[in-house]
C-alpha cells in the first residue's frame, strides 16, 4: 500500500478549515492531547500483552485496534500542530 502524505496533509487542512481549527489552537493543547493518547496507547499495549499471554484472539484484535487508534490520533495532533511549517 502506497501512502501519499501530501494527500493526508491536504485532507487534514480541509478538516481543520471546516471546523475552524488553527495550528495555533492545536499547538496550545498539543502536550495534553498527546499525553492523553500516550496513556491510551500504554493501556492498549498492556491489553495486547495480556491477551497474547492468555491467547484471547478477540481481546487481541481489540487491543490492536486501540493501539492503531492511539498512534493515528498522535499523528493527527502532530500534523495539525505543525501545519504551516514548510517541509
Amino acid at each position: 500500500m502506497k501512502i501519499n502524505l501530501n494527500e493526508i496533509y491536504a485532507q487534514l487542512k480541509a478538516w481543520r478549515e471546516g471546523r475552524g481549527i488553527t495550528a495555533e489552537s492545536q499547538k496550545a493543547g498539543y502536550l495534553v492531547n498527546v499525553m492523553e493518547e500516550l496513556g491510551e496507547l500504554f493501556d492498549a499495549l498492556r491489553l495486547f500483552e495480556k491477551s497474547k499471554s492468555v491467547n484471547d484472539s478477540h481481546e487481541l484484535k481489540c487491543a490492536e485496534h486501540f493501539i492503531i487508534d492511539a498512534l493515528c490520533d498522535i499523528s493527527v495532533f502532530t500534523i495539525n500542530a505543525g501545519a504551516g511549517i514548510p517541509c
